[in-house]
């Protein structure tokens, strides 16, 4: 092969018999290489705004002392969302929120709103949907083949296996596919 060629594809061949150690690196940067392209790809997905939560927020009755006027009436909020994001989301569920008219938006006046000037409420009620045309085909094809039925009666039946078992295994790793 001439010095042209091998510049042109840019690769060079040698025995690996004769060259084990480089034959092995080589290996080693394909895996590292497979490896990182597979982050990027996950990282890509979990960074993906492919959800739309819907979440209420109720009245506080405890923190508001029972006065309707320091209550935060009930609203429903919409929100779209990567999975990185739903855990904040799901963690506070159940906490008790204010707010009040000059409360900036980065917090940063929090302190100075008085106690009783501020209306409570908690979050109260949290959905998740699938928002993308790809999600939302899965969906509703797993619906069409009884997938959720299915898990529904395996639930019923045998949940504290089941959630031993997958955990068990996704500490070792397993694909989601895989279970």
């Amino acid at each position: 092969m001439s010095n042209e060629d091998m510049k042109k594809d840019n690769t060079v061949s040698f025995d690996k018999n004769e060259y084990p150690a480089i034959a092995k690196s080589i290996t080693r940067m394909k895996q590292v290489e497979d490896r990182n392209k597979k982050r990027k790809e996950v990282d890509q997905h979990l960074d993906s705004k492919d959800y739309l939560i819907t979440q209420v927020v109720s009245p506080d009755v405890i923190m508001s002392s029972g006065d309707s006027e320091r209550q935060i009436q009930p609203k429903r909020t919409y929100k779209i969302v990567s999975l990185i994001e739903l855990p904040t989301y799901i963690t506070n569920m159940n906490k008790t929120i204010w707010e009040h008219p000059d409360l900036k938006e980065d917090l940063s006046n929090a302190e100075d709103i008085p106690f009783i000037e501020k209306k409570w409420g908690i979050k109260s009620y949290l959905s998740i949907q699938p928002l993308s045309v790809e999600l939302e085909k899965q969906y509703v094809e797993a619906s069409k083949d009884g997938f959720f039925k299915t898990w529904r009666i395996v639930q019923a039946e045998n949940s504290d296996f089941i959630n031993k078992r997958t955990d068990a295994q996704d500490s070792f790793g397993a694909e989601s596919e895989e279970l």
